[in-house]
């Protein structure tokens, strides 16, 4: 294959010569004969250098960002609805923001307390004592250290955002898209908006760097003598960023509900952008003051007092955190509520999760992961260099995370033996799928086991819900547990105000074991199990990285998990790695026309014929083909099939991001392309399924629905006999292993598929001939 268009990130090649049925991300035309066959690789978006394997420490932060996209959408004229829309929003940019502040905190206290308060003087007892009394004469050598550690601090979280800075987006504006004649009014896909950029990422991006760094500076003023002046600064710095990120809206049109301008907060926006060097300098003068104060402070505080100081920056953002968790989940649960479908309106294949709360659960777990990390990492390095005296916030997170490790052990045994029982059932379900073979075609009893193995696992994505739920209940009653216990929820308002407040909560006895911090030298399981198991997690994904920056077949495999996350634009954390539709899902469009001919078409006076193209999207390039035909004319789109394999167009991304992907969208595209769609899946899949049917919970067993008869019932088809192909509609279920000749006997030679080699299955070329025009 040659490259021949596109650039060094999104880059399109064509076969030459002869060339199997294969593709790579998008395929333009079907492999035969004089068709031409294309492929769109956009992996340099999420792969390809040193840090871009780094991205994995950003991971909570995709998370929260994400969630943004996952709310439900309320009707136009539904006032009320948006109104709730619009306080999701708020309260998941309060809760980024808050994360971004734990970060922050945590780099501070590790580097500032542990190592430079308390260990560093122990490391130069060895050295000659007077050399440091004359060195100490001139700059208080223990401070400066202290001072030096509060700047590392800074510089980590200033790489944090360098990291999602790398590669970012395009700038383009919402009004310069040409927006196509709407399929429908039920999918933000097609607002320009979504398509426009991140143009106004960076201010936001420098607003969560100022709060860092203000962060970092209230840290440091809670060791110095008092200076009103100083305190005044951070405090009311802190309080300003806060209402400045909540109040002035989502950054971007992106997941707005509408295209519509704003123009008292564009004009803010704008402002922002012309001040944030401005307010960089203001942030650093704050942050070298308190530096500077830290030199000429005298002899250290106590170690306990210190602490406490310490304690009061985390215990603030766990109380804005909680507020906002709190806010959120009763905002996301009556936006859900005035969202909810009908019985009867949608399949339930393609229902939300929980309802319509997802984004609650999937931020209150992201925003657990967080704490979770910072805690191992403060915990873990006071373990490691023997520091007794600890932070009893992180503390009782480290806990928390003790208790949840435990939980995830249980649900893994529970769901363990569910599966271990149901096995029986999955093998005599691997026996009937073959028993329409040709004769001498079926399937040996070691590899029914290991189909069946693999369909049980494959069958696991659908316990994501109740295992969102149960962790995110975890994580809210265990946060709220471990910061109740360290000072009251009654005194909660107060910390909300940055007040010196000493005081903690009385947890009733039943709820006790939730919050506990250990004493001095004293070894608590819990404690040391969450810790630890954070510090692996973290450790693994450290090593990956490396082998990321080190080599390009590792960076290619660790990126692929953001395929999905850095599909969506920054709306919440600018933190999260760029976002790649902004180029994709255009290019991909922009390539269909050009296959078809359409310039020359609306050029030429003879009106010259258009030729047909069949886009072929695996995966997560799926979504992009269907986000990418959604920008066509209708026009346009009677030239061009659509085929999708491995595809989570139903399985995940309409339960995950309903006001995106969803049922009326999915059959208003199908009839838009006038049925020349077709989906590829096999049951062994872990991460895809079926897409365009769905099996009717009214009707009786062996019977299904599906785009092309979304009312009346219908029964299976095998039209293949040879490899077993069964056909419900445009969804086409493929055998894994493949029947394709005596090498299924043969375990050495066969395997499964799963989530691979669509194109090598004996049904491609019937699933392209289908779809073309």
């Amino acid at each position: 294959m040659v490259q021949v268009a596109g650039d060094d990130k999104g880059r399109i090649f064509q076969v030459t010569g002869e060339s199997p049925n294969s593709s790579g991300g998008q395929t333009s035309g079907p492999a035969a004969g004089a068709s031409i066959v294309e492929a769109y690789h956009w992996g340099h978006y999420t792969s390809g250098s040193w840090s871009q394997g780094l991205w994995f420490v950003l991971v909570p932060f995709g998370i929260l960002n994400a969630a943004q996209f996952m709310l439900p959408r309320p009707a136009d004229n539904d006032r009320y609805g948006r109104v709730l829309h619009t306080a999701c929003g708020a309260m998941l940019r309060l809760v980024s923001l808050c994360l971004t502040g734990v970060f922050a905190f945590t780099a501070a206290y590790v580097l500032a307390d542990i190592v430079a308060w308390q260990k560093f003087p122990e490391w130069i007892t060895g050295i000659d004592s007077s050399v440091w009394r004359v060195f100490g004469r001139v700059i208080p050598l223990h401070e400066l250290v202290v001072a030096a550690a509060l700047i590392l601090a800074t510089a980590l979280i200033v790489v944090l955002s360098w990291l999602a800075g790398r590669g970012a987006s395009r700038e383009s504006s919402a009004d310069e898209l040409k927006c196509p004649e709407s399929i429908g009014s039920d999918t933000l896909l097609q607002r320009a908006g979504f398509l426009a950029g991140d143009h106004r990422a960076p201010t936001l991006r420098a607003l969560h760097l100022v709060f860092a760094f203000l962060v970092i500076a209230f840290c440091g003023a809670r060791l110095v003598d008092d200076w009103p002046i100083l305190d005044s600064l951070t405090r009311y710095g802190i309080l300003v960023v806060l209402v400045v990120v909540v109040v002035l809206g989502d950054p971007e049109r992106s997941a707005g509900l509408t295209d519509d301008h704003r123009p008292v907060a564009d004009k803010l926006w704008g402002l922002l952008r012309w001040a944030r060097r401005l307010l960089f300098a203001a942030a650093g003068t704050v942050l070298l003051a308190t530096c500077g104060r830290l030199l000429f402070s005298g002899s250290p505080a106590p170690v306990g007092e210190r602490l406490m100081q310490f304690d009061l920056g985390a215990m603030v953002l766990l109380a804005y955190s909680l507020l906002a968790l709190v806010v959120l989940f009763v905002t996301t649960l009556l936006l859900a509520l005035r969202t909810r479908v009908k019985r009867g309106e949608d399949p339930r294949s393609f229902r939300s999760y929980a309802g319509g709360t997802t984004a609650y659960w999937v931020v209150s777990a992201g925003f657990f992961l967080g704490l979770g990390f910072s805690a191992a990492v403060a915990e873990g390095s006071a373990q490691v260099l023997q520091v007794e005296a600890k932070s009893a916030v992180l503390d009782r997170i480290a806990y928390a995370w003790g208790i949840t490790v435990v939980l995830a052990a249980v649900m893994a045994i529970v769901i363990a033996g569910l599966f271990i029982t149901r096995h029986c059932h999955r093998e005599t379900h691997v026996a009937h799928m073959y028993e329409r073979l040709e004769e001498g075609r079926g399937i040996p009893s070691n590899w029914a086991r290991r189909v069946a193995s693999a369909i049980g696992i494959a069958r696991l994505k659908n316990c994501l819900t109740p295992i969102l739920i149960t962790f995110g209940i975890a994580a809210m009653a265990l946060t709220a547990a471990a910061g109740h216990d360290a000072v009251g929820l009654q005194h909660a308002w107060r910390y909300l105000l940055l007040q010196d407040i000493d005081s903690s909560g009385d947890l009733p006895i039943w709820l006790r074991r939730l919050s506990h911090v250990s004493d001095e030298g004293q070894f608590d399981l819990l404690i040391w199990l969450g810790t630890w198991v954070l510090v692996i997690i973290a450790g693994r994904l450290v090593l990956l990285g490396r082998g990321a920056v080190t080599g390009q077949n590792t960076r290619r495999v660790v990126n692929t998990v953001w395929d999905v996350f850095c599909f969506w634009p920054h709306s919440v954390h600018p933190f999260a790695p760029p976002p790649y539709s902004t180029y994709v899902v255009l290019d991909v469009r922009d390539r269909i026309l050009h296959d078809m001919g359409w310039s020359e078409h609306c050029e030429s006076k003879g009106r010259s014929p258009l030729r047909p193209v069949v886009v072929a999207g695996h995966s997560q390039g799926s979504l992009i083909a269907f986000a990418a035909l959604l920008w066509l004319t209708p026009e346009q789109r009677n030239h061009v099939g659509l085929v999708t394999f491995g595809s989570q167009l139903q399985v995940i991304f309409p339960r995950a991001f309903p006001s995106f992907v969803n049922y009326r969208t999915i059959l208003a595209l199908y009839d838009a392309l006038k049925t020349r769609w077709v989906n590829l899946y096999r049951e062994t899949d872990p991460l895809a399924g079926p897409v365009l049917a769905w099996t009717s919970a009214r009707s009786p067993a062996g019977t299904y629905q599906s785009v092309s008869n979304p009312v009346d019932d219908r029964t299976d088809t095998y039209p293949d006999h040879q490899y077993g192909r069964r056909e419900r509609g445009p969804d086409w279920r493929l055998l894994d292993p493949t029947p394709a000749d005596s090498a299924l006997q043969l375990a050495p030679i066969a395997k499964l598929r799963g989530h691979s080699d669509f194109p090598a299955d004996p049904a491609w070329d019937d699933a392209v001939a289908r779809a073309r025009p």
